[in-house]
């Protein structure tokens, strides 16, 4: 059935239903009685001298039958055919309808007329539109109420309104215009929400971007509310609404595309069908952002096969109830977008780059090189320039002297960068970037805060690989950092989330299989006493063997493994912290100290290589019950010994990949694209 027509048979339905409600409310001061269906008020049975009996013998018996409507849940239920016989035993004809334009003749009666719509009850007789100006409801009901209880006789009037509605009753009250006006809004609304429940089959919600279950909620949603409106009120936009539209036209702050929320309002004298159409594009529309914001556009995946983090879309009904009964709406569905404190200091940044002024003076100096003391060049004079170095009279302008060392490291400590006086990538990469550049990645950070759990835990562990440290946080403040080693492009350290639960001392390394069979094999075979002098043993299901009495070919490793024992040379060091997951990785100490003085620091097949790996431990063991600064420190030698975290003492592990990094000073330091993840979510983002 077409929209327009449901709507107007569902409008004809409830008028005639809120008249009769009108007509019930007006009938309550006396009594009520019931006469085959009819809604009477109880009256003496007094004979006016003025009555024509006669008059009442040759007028066909007549009954009117009016029904009160109830909210119809569905408009083609509401409006389908009664299948009840009518009075005088025949069947309706099938296709028989009424002609909403056609007005009956005042001066006939149709004992064969159409009856009502179905929603108003059957018809037994002639109904108040087809009854003659004048005729009177019948008195003469044999063998159904006593007499006293009949009701007295009234004309029935030419039109139907709450005027003509008034019983003969002279304490009956009549409908004010608060009742007329509050009956006449009430008809609006469920005109309206009929409305909307023809416009929940629309395609743009089909093809909103949801996947099937999301849209069967949001069509959910309005049918649990009886498709009654959320965002209009007579045809106009609620100041909710508004509130809303206006926080969603702000979404550029949020890191996210305002483009993509983009509500086009109707004019204030619109139809019902484009009112309730922009009811449901506005409720989508929201349930986008709160997906955008809360989850991300880009999905993980896409951008690299090692970023294993897995978002957590919103559910849209719970969206839109949420939003249904927050007070504060705007509020809520900001709420969506990440709770972390580092988030917020992104998006503060990237509303202040956006309203400060294009810097019109750029020196850019290539980053393909590294220019350190001594070296010449046309890089140099740039880099001069770039740091405001100025050349004295014996100085010769393109030479990278002492001076400009002296200013490049004051450069790199004043953006958290290793200050060796070396002007390398990251180095370059910093000098180049001016506000206006800055911001995709701003962007492009904010919208991997989206992938992170909105629960990092109260007390947890930031691995973050682009800056090569990590982080002990209590309460969103950091207290603990040190420097690590991560996997290089390679062997790539994973983005992921788990739970650490043991800290190991004095660990064994068991080797995986693809070093040991890529890396370790080769040398074994030309020399076989390499095993023993570097403290391996091999194992062949849980017996250690003599590695001089294996055969070792290129499928030695498919039977037998291979670990390094405890003590000095071990590659994990005195500890390692493990929170076990499909990937292997962990953190650990590492005998390769001088590692950690470098500024580019991917050297590992994977795991995570800890500096002051002790210090990290004490601070993390705080909470375990009966521990005390030094404790691990005294286990190590001998023999392996694991501690096993409490439930209560597990901490969260968050392997991170971030290249903005809020510091404690407000500013934001910028890391390098390691393993090329910010490139390619740039591309995805449509950033460049």
């Amino acid at each position: 059935m077409h929209h327009g027509k449901k709507i107007f048979l569902g409008s004809l339905a409830l008028s005639l239903a809120m008249a009769s409600l009108s007509l019930a409310n007006n009938l309550t001061e006396e009594p009520e009685t019931h006469i085959s269906g009819i809604a009477t008020a109880s009256q003496p049975d007094t004979k006016s001298p003025d009555r024509d009996e006669s008059a009442l013998t040759e007028t066909p018996e007549t009954t009117l039958k009016l029904t009160l409507a109830t909210p119809l849940p569905s408009v083609e239920k509401a409006l389908a055919p009664e299948t009840a016989p009518e009075p005088d035993g025949e069947e309706p004809e099938a296709g028989e309808n009424i002609d909403p334009q056609a007005a009956p003749d005042p001066g006939a009666t149709d004992e064969n007329a159409a009856p009502l719509d179905s929603t108003l009850g059957p018809t037994l007789g002639p109904t108040l539109d087809q009854a003659t100006p004048g005729q009177t409801l019948p008195n003469d009901v044999p063998d159904v109420l006593p007499d006293e209880n009949r009701q007295s006789t009234a004309p029935i009037p030419d039109r139907l309104s709450p005027d003509t509605l008034t019983p003969n009753n002279p304490s009956a009250v009549e409908p004010g215009p608060a009742d007329l006006a509050a009956s006449e809004a009430e008809i609006r609304e469920r005109e309206f929400a009929l409305a909307i429940e023809a416009e929940t089959d629309r395609d743009f919600i089909r093809g909103a971007g949801f996947e099937r279950k999301d849209r069967e909620a949001i069509i959910r949603f309005y049918m649990e509310r009886d498709y009654a409106s959320l965002w209009f009120k007579e045809g106009l936009p609620t100041e909710d609404a508004k509130a809303l539209i206006a926080r969603i036209e702000k979404a550029g702050d949020d890191g996210l595309d305002a483009a993509d929320y983009k509500i086009d309002l109707p004019p204030a004298d619109a139809g019902l069908e484009r009112v309730a159409e922009a009811e449901l594009r506005l409720s989508v529309t929201l349930l986008r952002y709160a997906r955008h914001a809360q989850a991300g556009r880009a999905l993980p995946a896409k951008i690299s096969e090692n970023i294993k983090l897995k978002p957590v879309y919103p559910d849209p009904q719970s969206v839109l109830v949420k939003l249904a009964t927050s007070d504060d709406k705007v509020a809520a569905l900001s709420s969506y977008n990440p709770p972390q404190k580092a988030y917020r200091a992104l998006r503060a940044e990237l509303i202040r780059l956006r309203a400060s002024p294009v810097d019109a003076k750029k020196i850019f100096i290539p980053e393909d090189d590294t220019l350190a003391e001594g070296m010449r060049g046309e890089s140099i004079l740039r880099l001069r320039e770039r740091l405001n170095v100025p050349v004295l009279a014996d100085e010769e302008a393109n030479l990278f002297d002492e001076t400009v060392k002296s200013a490049v490291r004051a450069f790199q400590a004043e953006n958290h960068l290793i200050a060796d006086g070396i002007a390398g990538p990251r180095t370059l990469a910093a000098m180049n970037g001016d506000n206006k550049s800055r911001i995709p990645d701003i962007i492009a950070n904010m919208e991997m805060w989206r992938w992170v759990s909105r629960d990092m835990g109260e007390l947890h562990v930031q691995a973050n690989i682009p800056s090569f440290d990590i982080t002990v946080v209590k309460n969103e403040e950091e207290i603990h950092r040190t420097r690590v080693v991560v996997g290089t492009t390679v062997n790539q350290t994973p983005v992921f989330s788990d739970e650490m639960e043991y800290v190991v001392v004095n660990p064994y390394w068991n080797v995986p299989y693809s070093i040991a069979s890529k890396e370790l094999l080769p040398i074994i075979r030309s020399n076989p006493g390499y095993v023993e002098n570097k403290n391996y043993e091999v194992v062949a299901g849980n017996r250690v063997i003599n590695p001089t009495s294996v055969k070792w070919g290129d499928d030695s490793f498919k039977s037998l493994r291979i670990r390094q024992r405890p003590g000095s040379g071990n590659a994990l060091g005195d500890v390692k912290f493990l929170f076990p997951n499909q990937y292997s990785i962990y953190f650990h100490d590492t005998p390769s100290k001088s590692l950690f003085q470098k500024a580019a620091r991917a050297f590992s097949h994977g795991c995570v290589r800890v500096h002051n790996p002790f210090e990290f431990g004490n601070v993390l063991m705080q909470n375990a019950k009966g521990w005390r600064p030094g404790r691990l420190q005294e286990m190590v030698g001998g023999e392996e010994r694991w501690i096993k975290l409490q439930d209560d003492e597990k901490i969260e592990v968050h392997l991170t990949y971030f290249t903005a990094i809020p510091e404690r000073d407000g500013s934001i330091a910028f890391k390098g694209d390691v393993y090329g993840h910010y490139a390619q979510l740039k591309r995805e983002l449509g950033l460049i």
